[in-house]
């Protein structure tokens, strides 16, 4: 199933999160159980979405920046280059949501393919 970078949520945008920092192992040991995704032989919980622990590394490795626009909405971006205009940017309904939409984008693209029971 194809699906927006901007609209993944939860566990979907916690997956693209890990496909696109390459951390997916092989399917067998991926596990979403009760909706959380589970990963490694450890079978640890991967929540960037609103886990600090996990983004926090993420956005500054990455250098993601991030800004609360005048209606409340997170803002957050990246830039591959030295000009003025970001090349990347999400916009999310908490700092770290719109962060890892923006890391996804920046990695992934704009529309990602994601397994059917991954879905919303």
């Amino acid at each position: 199933m194809r699906i927006k970078t901007a609209t993944a949520t939860g566990v979907t945008l916690n997956w693209l999160v890990a496909k696109a920092k390459n951390t997916l192992f092989p399917l067998g040991s991926v596990v979403l159980d009760q909706k959380q995704l589970l990963v490694s032989d450890e079978f640890v919980v991967y929540t960037p979405s609103t886990n600090w622990n996990q983004a926090g590394p993420i956005i500054a490795d990455w250098r993601v920046c991030t800004d609360i626009g005048h209606d409340g909405v997170w803002l957050a971006w990246v830039k591959q280059n030295y000009e003025d205009k970001p090349e990347f940017m999400q916009s999310g309904p908490t700092l770290l949501v719109a962060a890892m939409r923006t890391f996804v984008t920046s990695r992934l693209g704009r529309e990602v393919d994601v397994p059917e029971e991954l879905k919303n």
